[in-house]
């Protein structure tokens, strides 16, 4: 019965043994899960703030581009008068010089 009951306890010991590593095993796993976690966490933080630089950036450069288009709209029209001015001084010129040749 002695010999029983201490094959049992040996049973048992091995056991508890056993027990002990794969918990050991496991919380050293989770351990190791937590801290992938906490870095996937950091750098999902440092991303999201690229996106926001990269997005107020977008929208700077959507503004200036917007801003320009709104100045060219004032100021192509302007240019083109003065072509067109230019363009009539310049007939008008052409035509005095022609005018000048010939009487001389």
């Amino acid at each position: 019965m002695i010999d029983k009951l201490r094959e049992e306890n040996s049973k048992l010991s091995q056991d508890v043994y056993e027990l002990r590593n794969k918990a050991d095993a496991e919380s050293k796993k989770r351990l190791l899960i937590e801290e992938e976690n906490r870095q996937l966490r950091s750098k999902q933080q440092w991303l999201e703030g690229q996106v926001r630089d990269r997005i107020e950036a977008a929208n700077y450069f959507k503004n200036s581009a917007v801003r320009c288009l709104s100045r060219l709209d004032k100021v192509l029209p302007i240019l083109e008068e003065l072509r067109m001015d230019t363009s009539l001084d310049l007939d008008g010129t052409m035509k005095k010089r022609e005018t000048l040749l010939n009487d001389g």
